[in-house]
């Protein structure tokens, strides 16, 4: 709890669409 960017890109690492209201759109685009 001492980084903030630490757990933030672990969230979103761990589930974007769940953790982030926006997911990446290289991930998307990357999947059809």
């Amino acid at each position: 709890m001492s980084d903030p960017t630490e757990p933030l890109l672990c969230k979103q690492n761990h589930g974007s669409d769940e953790a982030s209201p926006d997911p990446p759109p290289y991930s998307y685009n990357d999947q059809p």
